[in-house]
């Protein structure tokens, strides 16, 4: 998984892309609430910074194994997610971009040419409130690879588990606003 700011979303590799407009160091953001009182259904207490320890150990304690599992065990059930088998990764990519939707991002399928096949990268996309020119890029490669293109290559490590820490990333920090 990478984290990166970019000035393009356009990826020539396999790729998912959660794109959300999140404010940097570089400026000073502020969540729209307090990550607490949000998880315990309270209303919100004053802005926290985005860089506040509380806020951050917040959304590191909703990370669980439970949230990685399924998604790395679904993208294995494909069998392959090689790049040149389109029954493959379609259906992987559609299986990330509904995740993204039932999270509240806005989907998009970014095709471009790879040989004699076309290829797509995932996007899911978290609009920012004050900055939408300031782009954050969470992502991973949703392919997998073997030497031929019709052997299993469940690929788990290459990269399920970083596709996975992307969705969770979705899932997660879709309960939040920011600038």
């Amino acid at each position: 998984m990478a984290i990166g700011r970019v000035g393009s979303l356009r990826a020539k590799a396999m790729c998912l892309v959660l794109a959300a407009m999140f404010a940097s160091a570089a400026y000073p953001a502020r969540a729209n609430f307090d990550v607490y009182s949000a998880l315990a259904g309270q209303a919100p207490a004053a802005d926290m910074h985005l860089n506040s320890t509380e806020l951050i150990g917040g959304i590191v304690s909703c990370i669980s194994e439970g949230l990685l599992r399924e998604p790395i065990q679904t993208l294995q059930d494909f069998g392959t997610r090689y790049c040149k088998r389109g029954d493959k990764c379609y259906p992987a990519s559609e299986y990330i971009g509904d995740a993204f939707a039932a999270n509240g991002l806005v989907v998009e399928y970014d095709y471009f040419p790879h040989e004699i096949y076309t290829l797509r990268n995932v996007i899911g996309i978290k609009p920012g409130n004050s900055m939408p020119d300031t782009t954050v890029i969470i992502c991973a490669h949703y392919d997998s690879y073997s030497s031929d293109a019709w052997t299993d290559a469940p690929g788990a490590d290459d990269d399920a588990s970083g596709t996975a820490a992307v969705m969770a990333a979705a899932e997660i920090l879709s309960d939040y606003s920011f600038n």
